[in-house]
């Protein structure tokens, strides 16, 4: 590779890597080094994809059991020969990883990891909120909904639904005060 382009690919806060169209390995930056330490001496041109994998796996690069590993295996083959996938794994260091791929029309394989780490800590607290809300919600005596400016439901508690057994079926996101109250 053209070293001015494996400088600026150096300089970049994602990872990123290429494979050929046979799934070897060609190039990476050092990010991507950064992030797969475990493996880094498979990171070489000519590694198979599906060795890297499977050695990160028995590596203990990601996080997960060994009863998960070969069904983690099975999937990141799936998705890496795919024409487009993005998913999201977790490290042994507990980073999380977004990871994106993308065929080329050569076939050659283009991938980036890019840390979420902070975002998945604060879905992580906004689910806890979350849960913490629906069930003081839920401990009201009253039925209690919630629509919308455009009068489509978006939170309700147990109690609603239980005054409005009949039409429980269509209290659900989205539904409409107008088609509620004419169904009941």
């Amino acid at each position: 590779m053209d070293p001015v382009i494996a400088d600026v690919l150096d300089q970049l806060s994602e990872g990123f890597i290429v494979f050929d169209d046979r799934d070897r390995f060609v190039f990476c930056n050092e990010t991507y080094r950064d992030l797969y330490w475990k493996v880094t001496d498979l990171l070489s041109p000519g590694t198979p994809f599906e060795t890297i994998v499977r050695a990160s796996v028995e590596r203990g690069q990601f996080a997960g059991d060994a009863e998960a590993a070969a069904a983690f295996i099975e999937r990141r083959l799936r998705l890496h020969a795919s024409d487009f996938c993005v998913h999201e794994h977790e490290l042994c260091d507990g980073r999380w990883l977004r990871v994106v791929e993308r065929r080329l029309q050569n076939g050659w394989a283009l991938g980036s990891r890019t840390d979420v780490t902070e975002l998945k800590r604060r879905e992580q607290v906004l689910h806890k909120t979350e849960k913490h809300f629906r069930d003081a919600l839920d401990a009201l005596q009253e039925g209690f909904a919630l629509f919308d400016e455009d009068d489509h439901l978006i939170l309700w508690n147990q109690k609603y639904r239980e005054l409005f057994p009949l039409i429980d079926d269509l209290i659900v996101p989205g539904a409409r005060f107008e088609d509620l109250i004419r169904s009941a």
